[in-house]
């Protein structure tokens, strides 16, 4: 069974995420990386997906991961995850559960794919959004 603090998108989540970490980005996944899931389209490389934390962090504080459970097989680890959030407009916490999926080259994050229910996220915040 894998000792989920050994893995990669464990050390992810809580540097990156939980302890709010930014440089952590730049040890953590490859310059070339390609993110999927988390905005239009895809992040090209860490400068990428920078833009898109940055954004995040301004529009949510207090981010708090929880890794459930981690898969690995050969060059691929697989998290489940909740994480709260504290909208810093309103200080409004909100759940959302998700999982990434990271393909591992060198010890690094060479690409990933992303799958978090931000429609619910938007329904705890109380927008009303058409489909």
């Amino acid at each position: 069974m894998t000792n989920i603090q050994n893995t990669l998108l464990y050390q992810w989540f809580q540097q990156v995420w939980n302890e709010n970490k930014k440089e952590s980005i730049d040890t953590l996944m490859d310059p070339d990386a390609y993110t999927h899931g988390l905005a239009e389209g895809e992040l090209k490389g860490s400068t990428g997906f920078k833009f898109f934390y940055d954004g995040f962090t301004q529009q949510f504080h207090s981010i708090q991961f929880t890794i459930q459970h981690v898969m690995q097989e050969d060059d691929m680890e697989c998290a489940l995850c909740t994480a709260l959030l504290t909208q810093a407009e309103t200080g409004q916490t909100v759940q959302i559960s998700g999982m990434t999926m990271a393909k591992i080259e060198n010890g690094i994050i060479k690409e990933s794919w992303n799958s978090y229910d931000f429609y619910n996220m938007y329904l705890q915040l109380g927008y009303t959004l058409q489909k």
